[in-house]
């Protein structure tokens, strides 16, 4: 998520004529105050009276929390009759505790000594509950749209073995507490006195002598008698280990939910803590994947795209989507209730069993068909027919990888792009979130930067979005993100998640960018989301819904509506009318045959309102006599990448 923030200003210290303590306040007119502040997005009203304030004086508003430090604030172009809403994000590193509100002004009435500055200053303490949830009420920017699009897929039937479950036990397993980088260790495999499990790291698992598979994740994992580090503890060292497969890093490494433990007695004072243990017998028990094939029959659904959700108020939980056929008198039928997940945009969008990521690199066929890999330099791209780049499926870094290797670094200004070849439709002003997992290792290239050509050992990719809805830092590669260099200490380095958040300039489309400078590396598990987060609604939603219908050449309106996580309804409904369901037959088992659709053209919703990019409040006279609030230019990060270690 990209953090928006203010400068501090410290206005709770800046001297005033008055302080106005009423609760409602008689210079500002302050209301719906909430009683709390949540996580997410919340508002309160400002009405300003031109008798009481001077006009075209900037009212300024600031609120720090326990610790002094500024929560966001904007103003959205939204009236309520003449007053203006003053929006505030509490992102999840606020901390619990007492915030202060202060809005300050000038005044007319007061002495002359005090006129032309700011004279009087309105504080409010309200409660910051980060993990509260929030149910401020739904208010957006501007009014969502409602798209509809009349689809048929094929029915697929999906089959299971005989054995709906497997047991592997074939060669051994070792665990380690403390190995960050995932190498195996070499044999044979000493202790690490008095490691105790800190810092979030992961407590790993090794196999030899067979191979982990994406499938296994979430399997029951046994070591009913482990061969411990752990000696002279008082006890045989020795206590069986069950846990649960939390990640598959690649075919001979994985991560469990919980650390194998000893209760240790040699350190003086007896205590449980996390060890390894040297190769051991074990039992893996997992669920095998089933297979699917497609039939003849159709089956009907509505692709649903809600665009344009950005709230300045309370969170969007779920929707509602009901229909009824054109015509016909009564309500509305519900044909669906979500709750609103981040939808992955890479997607093959003709795959039948709607899993297909292209993000994902199940096999080299996969990779071949929506990857591909060209150089770079000088903002051209160009071939080099006797050093090829080559774009392998590999399993050993991280399980179903891309290896990018390449023989022609010659200078640092050279780069190897590699893109998808899956182009995604984005939405103007919608934050979306780029995820990856890297394994870098250095390479010799011939430095750029030295008269005499010196070979240094070095590793950078860069990250790059590029396509219509985006504006190019770069001619070829496009919208740079963000970049990761391994460091000068390393000659290799996991990057087990990396997360890039960004906001499309326009509606259009976009493709990701892999830009390699140096180093031959290993890259996993891309996805493009709407960012998400709890408070946060995202911009933009796609669900796909079955929808019945007995009538031949049924036309069908929709209606949209937006919850909290209480229940609660917004305000705002919308609608999207005149659908064609054409020529339908329906069994009663739900499967359409002979199916086929009539798509039509039909309103999509509507937009009203819009918002300026500027931060801080202005009274005015111009707005058909009554007051606004008006915002002056304020920046914010437009990117934030890192690399984070999963929690146990």
């Amino acid at each position: 998520m990209i953090k928006k923030y203010n400068d501090k200003l410290n206005l709770y210290a800046i001297p005033v004529y008055e302080e106005d303590n009423i609760l409602k306040s008689k210079y500002f007119h302050i209301s719906q105050v909430p009683d709390f502040l949540p996580i997410g997005k919340s508002s309160f009203l400002i009405n300003l009276d031109e008798d009481i304030l001077k006009i075209n004086t900037e009212i300024k508003v600031e609120i720090l929390d326990v610790h002094g430090n500024v929560i966001y604030t904007e103003y959205p172009y939204y009236l309520e009759n003449t007053a203006r809403r003053v929006a505030i994000e509490v992102y999840p590193d606020i901390l619990f505790g007492m915030s202060t509100i202060s809005v300050i002004g000038e005044a007319i009435h007061v002495p002359n000594t005090w006129k032309g500055k700011y004279n009087v200053r309105w504080t409010h303490k309200l409660m910051v509950y980060p993990d509260e949830k929030n149910i401020s009420p739904i208010r957006f920017y501007y009014t969502p749209t409602l798209s509809i699009t009349g689809t048929e897929r094929s029915y697929v039937h999906q089959t299971y073995g005989t054995q709906l479950a497997a047991t592997a036990s074939i060669g051994q397993i070792m665990g380690d507490a403390g190995n960050e980088n995932f190498n195996m260790p070499p044999l044979p495999w000493k202790r690490k006195d008095g490691y105790k499990l800190m810092g979030g790291k992961d407590y790993v698992i090794y196999l030899n002598g067979s191979t982990f598979d994406s499938y296994m994740e979430g399997g029951a994992f046994i070591v009913s008698d482990p061969n411990s580090h752990c000696q002279n503890t008082g006890s045989d060292g020795s206590y069986s280990f069950e846990t649960i497969i939390k990640d598959v890093v690649n075919s001979n490494v994985a991560i469990t939910t919980d650390p194998y433990v000893v209760y240790d007695e040699k350190f003086g004072s007896a205590h449980w803590r996390p060890d390894g243990f040297y190769p051991s017998n074990y039992e893996l028990r997992y669920y095998l994947p089933p297979t699917g094939s497609t039939v003849n029959e159709k089956i009907s659904y509505a692709d649903v795209l809600i665009d344009n959700m950005r709230t300045f108020s309370g969170e969007v939980y779920g929707v509602r989507l009901y229909k009824k056929s054109i015509g016909m008198v009564g309500v509305y039928e519900m044909v669906a209730d979500n709750v609103l997940e981040s939808n992955e945009l890479l997607v093959d969008p003709d795959d039948l069993f709607e899993e297909k990521r292209t993000g994902y690199f199940f096999n080299q066929s996969w990779i071949d068909t929506w990857w591909t890999a060209s150089y770079y330099r000088d903002n051209n791209l160009f071939s080099a027919p006797n050093n090829p780049i080559f774009l392998n499926w590999n399993p050993t870094k991280f399980l179903d990888s891309i290896c990018v290797s390449s023989s022609y670094f010659s200078k640092t200004i050279d780069r190897t792009k590699v893109f998808s070849l899956n182009n995604i439709e984005f939405t103007e002003d919608v934050e979306y979130s780029l995820r990856f997992k890297l394994y870098g290792e250095k390479t010799n290239i011939t430095s750029s930067y030295s008269i005499n050509n010196t070979i240094i050992k070095d590793g950078s990719i860069e990250f790059y979005i590029s396509g219509t809805s985006f504006y190019s830092t770069n001619n070829v590669l496009g919208k740079k993100l963000g970049e990761l260099e391994i460091e000068g200490g390393l000659n290799s380095k996991y990057y087990k998640k990396v997360q890039i958040d960004f906001v499309a300039d326009t509606t259009g489309n976009g493709s990701v960018v892999f830009a390699i400078k140096s180093g031959k590396w290993h890259i996993s598990d891309v996805s493009i989301m709407p960012s998400y987060e709890p408070g946060f609604s995202p911009g933009t939603f796609m669900m796909s819904v079955p929808i019945f219908s007995r009538k031949i050449n049924d036309r069908l309106d929709f209606k949209l509506e937006f919850y909290d996580r209480d229940g609660n309804l917004s305000d705002v409904v919308i609608y999207d009318y005149n659908i064609g369901w054409n020529e339908i037959e329906e069994t009663p088992d739900n499967i359409l045959f002979n199916g086929s659709f009539e798509n039509v053209n039909h309103s999509a919703g509507w937009t009203t309102s819009s918002i300026s990019s500027s931060i801080g409040l202005y009274s005015t006279d111009s707005y058909s006599g009554s007051y606004a609030l008006k915002m002056l230019s304020e920046g914010y990060d437009t990117y934030e990448y890192g690399y984070e270690e999963p929690e146990l």
